[in-house]
């Protein structure tokens, strides 16, 4: 049986581009630690979503496309996360 190759040479190489629900952003790093490890025992995906400025951003989790992320906040909130954006 033979090996089905896939070229390359013709994929260009795009950066993926990330969306976050955004849970909370904070000017001390401690308080964005202790939500990320918060979220993450609630079950989420949770990570370090960069910074706006001074403040720190956590997120619920961090998704390929808009959509998908636009999907995942209209569950957050559902869940009671009312503050929740999509970054």
């Amino acid at each position: 049986m033979q090996e089905e190759r896939v070229n390359t040479d013709d994929v260009s190489a795009r950066p993926l581009e990330l969306h976050f629900v955004i849970a909370g952003a904070f000017g001390d790093p401690t308080n964005a630690e202790n939500l990320l490890q918060n979220l993450k025992n609630d079950g989420f995906d949770a990570v370090l979503a960069g910074s706006s400025g001074d403040l720190e951003l956590v997120a619920f989790g961090s998704y390929t496309s808009k959509k998908a992320a636009r999907k995942a906040l209209k569950e957050i909130k559902s869940k009671g996360y009312a503050q929740a954006w999509v970054k």
